[in-house]
């Protein structure tokens, strides 16, 4: 019984997320009612209330659910020992850039990275936080699960190259959204132009 009301919980908390990700992209932040979230989600308004207490908590909330579904498809790529290394790199560099767009467009996305700022202490900016570390933590993983495999033999501290390239995922996805002159084509083109120039100085990037 405990474990259906938890399910029947996050799927709630699933159904509100979503409907106002649906409707902030449709109509925009500010003219998103929770109103309307509560009708589009099939819910009372006093419901939404129990689990957010404005707006900005469901825009947190929004991104931290983009956040675990795009760790979740980085750890396939983790487990496909099918896809060569360099490719398994760019595929998840390409997805921390291409799934968050997805969800909200650039407006919206420079809302919520100001949420996350000005709430560090809330309970969704925390979980965000909490979800950007272990993307950097995944990516740690994958370079360090390639080494298992025979990559990067000669490259003395694997943490910090996967540091180097997540730092730079971060600052060029910043660069991005202050930029409305640049695509998101634009972004996964040099993200990849930038990340095979690291890989390719590495000591024993060859083998890749």
């Amino acid at each position: 019984m405990v474990a259906l009301r938890e399910r029947q919980k996050t799927e709630r908390h699933r159904r509100i997320v979503g409907a106002a990700a649906s409707l902030f992209a449709e109509v925009g932040y500010e003219q998103a009612s929770m109103e309307a979230i509560a009708e589009r989600a099939e819910v009372s308004k006093g419901t939404i209330y129990n689990y957010y207490q404005n707006k900005g908590d469901l825009l947190l909330a929004i991104v931290t659910m983009e956040a675990k579904d795009t760790y979740e498809i980085g750890q396939s790529i983790i487990e496909d020992e099918r896809i060569s290394p360099k490719k398994a790199i760019l595929d998840l560099i390409d997805i921390y850039v291409g799934e968050p767009m997805k969800l909200m467009d650039k407006e919206t996305w420079r809302r919520a990275i100001a949420m996350s700022i000005l709430q560090p202490e809330s309970s969704f900016g925390q979980q965000y936080a909490e979800m950007d570390r272990k993307l950097g933590i995944q990516l740690v993983e994958l370079i360090l699960t390639l080494r298992s495999r025979g990559c990067f033999a000669d490259v003395p501290d694997l943490p910090a190259l996967a540091e180097v390239l997540f730092n730079n995922v971060n600052m060029m996805f910043t660069l991005f959204m202050t930029d409305d002159t640049m695509s998101l084509e634009k972004l996964r083109n040099t993200l990849a132009r930038q990340t095979i120039a690291v890989l390719d100085s590495c000591a024993g990037g060859a083998g890749l």
